[in-house]
């Protein structure tokens, strides 16, 4: 399970013109994002949900109970050490519900052990 946010950002860098014609360059910039929250599971079902703020972890365990009525039984879910995960509202959802559902945490930093890292993107 992973988060990500993008930000709707112009990726204008450079641009050419004749020597003597100075380009400018218009470009609107904004705080505008969205951000994503997917699961990917050992059999290769995507599940994700998107929103246009950041996630927190009240948006967290709403998608973690809805993972859990789309699959039923116990999880166990991987995931990275973020702030969101380590919260104490979290922590104490986490302990409610160790009837069904168990976490392993990633090291430090490891995108290459996180089989949910950039799933989808392209």
């Amino acid at each position: 399970m992973d988060e990500s946010g993008v930000y709707l950002l112009p990726s204008v860098v450079k641009t050419r013109a004749p020597r003597v014609d100075t380009p400018i360059l218009h470009h609107h910039l904004t705080n505008d994002h969205v951000s994503a929250i997917s699961a990917v599971s050992p059999d290769g079902d995507f599940y994700f949900q998107v929103q246009q703020r950041a996630y927190e972890s009240t948006a967290v365990l709403r998608f973690l109970d809805a993972l859990h009525r789309a699959v039923p039984g116990k999880l166990l879910i991987i995931w990275d050490g973020a702030p969101i995960h380590r919260s104490a509202l979290v922590q104490t959802y986490l302990a409610d519900h160790q009837d069904w559902l168990r976490i392993e945490p990633l090291p430090g930093y490891a995108p290459g052990l996180n089989p949910d890292e950039g799933f989808g993107v392209t």
